[in-house]
């Protein structure tokens, strides 16, 4: 995708219609109803004052996903002040804060993976943008938040102070335009490149600092600043690169350029008509595309391949059918569009001594049918050989590091590429509909794939990715493409952020994007499940954050919520697969229940004391939850009582006391989320004198902590019309369960057999621990409460198993082969002996206790190992 220089891009960009789904809210969206997925969009008025972008929106009954921010969304919103992107939004468009002078700052959060070309050109404005640190694409370096690399630019973020790290090797096109307050810049020493307009019209900058790597300038890159305002007419230099002629150039004029000098910046001569002679040194290894145009010396040259010095400049006139071009020996660099729409060129031999070839430099060469880059060149430009439609084979140099944007776009004829060891990225649109290509052959360095780079790649059936990818940008393969990875979590997580499920190299087995699911229908809370671990991938130290809170764990519950409320759910676990192991995020959306909050009949248990209940789908573990009560003849704008109430189960229980029951009250269920939202059911009405007999209430809480031979339970107890004299818990090994029952069981089908042991606790919440239990063992528990009348009332049977013993020694099969051998005996025998050997256990040893070894003894020992009881 060839690029257009910015003050043509401004004369021409036409007139838009904006075309939108809907207008929520104060904001354009556009709705994929397939993905579920919503795009910030421009409209019919610009955008003013402060916009927050929401991370889900509403549209025809269905909850969508806000993912982007589209192309131009927010273009020449001046009187835009800030911007708030959630953390659902994973890609900005082109152009999509394109001069919008008024914004100041901006925060990218870290679910941002993809930023377009020119995202904030023209905001004068910006003085920072902060990117989350969570974020692994646009992370700050070199403890600056001054800039975000793409793999179409780097865009400088910070136009007062700007520390450019030495991580970075070029600056994008236009990447400063119009940073007024910028005053000065240091480029740091591996810098290779600047792009077209990088700092044009930052009319405060005064001081520049460019080190000897750079060797390519582009146009117009320092033009309307201070610093080129007031250099001296004639040859402007930029560190090592002849920038530009400034002036008017005298006819007959001659140029020798400065020894040492590396580079000539795009345009550095255009149309110094004057200029009929220069003497470029050997060190010149990099001249910018029309360097020379409208030049006498140009003019004056013959037809065919002109050098400029050590660089293949540019073929002149007309090519002839079937020509065949042979660089020459030495030549260090081929400028950009060099052999441009030379559709007769069906040969080219470059020399080994070539390090750059420019933009463009081969497109549309339609009579190319193979290539082969020497491994001296470094770099290849964009769109180098978009076009070459004729292009069959490429080989391709081993120490370029970067597959540039739309490199070998259009290259239909194309079959397979091999990408060396020593790339690390594929740019956007590289190998874009070459609808011949069969294989790829990517090597174990490249981290990030480009969007739509494989795009239109009819043929290509299935592709590896190595495990050094760490992200693919969208639309990279055909739908059709199979995707595999090698037992490398990177990879493996980069295809999974791309949408799309793997296969495992070596079993071809399917590697499915993890999920997360919903497993309650609860009002309050969400109960979240994660991926259990398949095929060889594992998934640990798992989390859930919801509503601001983070829980860990496989499965997790997240209560105080709000009914009825879809609820942004973001998953985190460690992937390990064939060794390696990287963190995975993901982001999923869930809804609670609508909420049932329906009132029982209070009970009065004996003047003025009430039992209060109601039906509910809250979470138990709920706490937030009670009852408010007040005199029927009480107007509304009086205040009423609350008390806290327990859920177990579905139901709503409290305890109302002391009423006066010289009047008749009424009583509602409340229950109040994280954010201090209250809910209510509807009134009841009672009178507190009507009383009658009523039962307590018992539950026996399922939760228990088991550690070793301990066990820790809980339960509850409402009391009733009957003193309570007595309260707790009962347990008894499972097996017990068929035994003789306790008189007075009135709990229904509850079994109480006459082993069970007691323990005694108090409150309405009882918590009791149970201990010296036997290890590796089935108990049965339950809570109980008994009255004044002599009633027993017993709670829901639950059930436990205790862990393994840590210092049980185990006797008999000493070979483990299955039967009982002399060995074994002999080992045994040894033991018994030896009360100071490890494992010693001296009441396998001595049955009878008596201190000696008998011949009991060893009968028990051996109907032990024998697995009698």
């Amino acid at each position: 995708m060839k690029k257009t220089l910015l003050l043509a891009l401004l004369a021409m960009m036409p007139l838009i219609a904006c075309a939108y789904d809907a207008y929520i809210d104060g904001i354009y969206y556009n709705f994929n109803i397939s993905t579920m997925e919503a795009e910030v969009t421009s409209g019919d008025t610009k955008y003013k004052g402060s916009v927050e972008i929401p991370e889900t929106v509403k549209y025809n009954d269905g909850t969508y996903s806000v993912t982007s921010i589209g192309e131009m969304a927010f273009d020449y919103c001046s009187d835009l002040t800030s911007v708030t992107i959630p953390n659902s939004v994973t890609s900005i468009g082109d152009c999509a804060f394109y001069a919008s002078d008024g914004l100041t700052s901006l925060t990218l959060p870290q679910s941002v993976t993809s930023i377009g070309e020119q995202a904030f050109l023209g905001c004068s404005g910006l003085t920072s943008i902060i990117v989350d640190k969570g974020n692994v694409i646009y992370d700050s370096r070199g403890n600056s938040n001054a800039i975000i690399e793409t793999s179409t630019n780097l865009l400088i973020l910070g136009c007062q102070s700007t520390v450019i790290p030495n991580s970075v090797t070029s600056i994008g096109d236009f990447a400063f335009y119009g940073c007024s307050g910028l005053t000065s810049i240091t480029i740091p020493n591996n810098m290779t490149r600047i792009g077209d307009g990088a700092f044009l019209y930052c009319s405060g900058l005064t001081s520049v600092t460019i080190p000897e790597s750079v060797t390519s300038i582009g146009i117009y890159a320092f033009h309307n600043t201070e610093w080129y305002d007031y250099q001296t007419e004639g040859l402007v230099y930029a560190g090592k690169v002849a920038y530009k002629y400034k002036g008017t150039m005298p006819e007959g004029t001659h140029i020798d350029l400065k020894e040492g000098t590396l580079g000539i910046a795009r345009s550095a001569f255009d149309n110094c008509s004057g200029l009929t002679s220069i003497t470029i040194p050997n060190s010149v290894t990099s001249i910018g595309y029309s360097a020379f145009s409208g030049t006498a010396w140009y003019n004056n040259q013959p037809d065919g391949l002109v050098y400029a010095g050590k660089v293949a400049y540019k073929y002149k006139g007309t090519m002839p059918e079937g020509t065949e071009i042979v660089i020459k020996d030495g030549t260090l660099g081929i400028t950009a569009s060099a052999f441009s729409g030379c559709t007769s060129l069906t040969s080219v031999t470059i020399p080994n001594s070539v390090t750059t070839i420019g933009n463009g430099a081969f497109s549309n060469c339609s009579g190319l049918t193979s290539i082969s880059i020497p491994n001296s060149v470094s770099r290849i430009g964009e769109w180098s050989f978009e076009y070459c439609t004729g292009l069959e084979s490429v080989t391709m140099s081993e120490n370029v590091t970067t597959i540039s944007n739309s490199i070998f776009s259009y290259c239909s004829a194309l079959k397979a590429i091999t990408i060396p060891n020593s790339v690390t990225s594929i740019g956007q649109n590289a190998f874009y509909n070459c609808s011949g290509l069969t294989s790829v052959t990517i090597g174990n360095s490249v981290t990030s794939i480009g969007g739509s780079a494989f795009v239109g790649c009819i043929r290509l059936t299935s592709i590896t990715i190595p495990n050094s990818v760490a992200s693919i940008g969208s639309n990279a393969f055909p739908s059709a493409t199979k995707i595999y990875v090698d037992k490398g979590a990177s990879a493996l997580i980069a295809v999974w952020n791309y949408c799309r499920s793997p296969y495992d190299l070596s079993t071809n087995t399917l590697l499915q994007i993890p999920t997360i699911s919903k497993t309650n229908n609860c009002a309050s809370s969400l109960q979240l499940l994660g991926s259990s671990s398949s095929n060889g991938v594992q998934f640990t130290n798992e989390s859930f954050t919801v509503d601001g809170v983070t829980k860990a764990g496989h499965s997790v519950t997240c209560t105080g919520l709000r009914p009825n409320t879809s609820y942004p759910v973001q998953y985190s676990t460690t992937v390990t697969y064939g060794g390696s192991s990287s963190v995975y995020t993901r982001y999923d959306y869930f809804k609670t229940s609508s909420l049932l909050l329906t009132l029982s009949t209070p009970k009065v248990i004996s003047l003025g004391n009430v039992i209060v209940a109601a039906t509910s789908n809250l979470d138990d573990e709920e706490e937030n939850v009670g009852f408010e009560w007040r005199r029927m003849d009480w107007s509304d704008d009086m205040l009423s009582n609350t008390g806290a109430a327990y859920m177990y189960e579905g139901t709503m229980e409290g305890y109302i006391r002391s009423l006066n029951t010289n009047y008749y009250w009424k009583v509602r269920p409340y229950y109040k989320s994280n954010d201090g939202t209250y809910y209510y059911g509807e009134w009841g009405g009672f009178d507190p004198t009507n009383t009658s007999y009523f039962e307590p209430t018992v539950h026996t809480y399922a939760k228990i902590n088991v550690t070793g031979n301990k066990a820790h339970v809980s339960g509850y107890v409402q009391r009733a019309s009957d003193a309570v004299i007595r309260q707790g818990f009962k347990y008894w090994i499972q097996e017990d369960n068929a035994r003789e029952a306790e008189d007075n069981a009135r709990g229904a089908g509850v079994i109480i057999p006459s082993s069970a042991k007691t323990v005694e606790a108090e409150g309405r919440i009882m918590e009791a621990v149970f201990t010296n239990l036997q290890y590796n063992t089935t108990y049965t528990y339950v809570a109980f409460v008994t009255t004044t009348e002599g009633e027993t009332f017993y709670g829901k049977q639950q059930a436990f198993t205790t862990g393994e013993d840590p210092d049980a020694t185990i006797l008999g099969d000493a070979n483990d082969s299955g039967e009982v051998e002399i060995g074994d005996i002999t080992s045994v025998l040894t033991l018994m002996a030896n009360p100071d050997a490890p494992g010693y256990n001296n009441n396998a040893a001595d049955a009878n206790q008596s201190g000696e070894i008998e011949i009991g003894d060893i009968t028990t020992i051996l109907t032990i190992m024998a697995g009698g009881e």
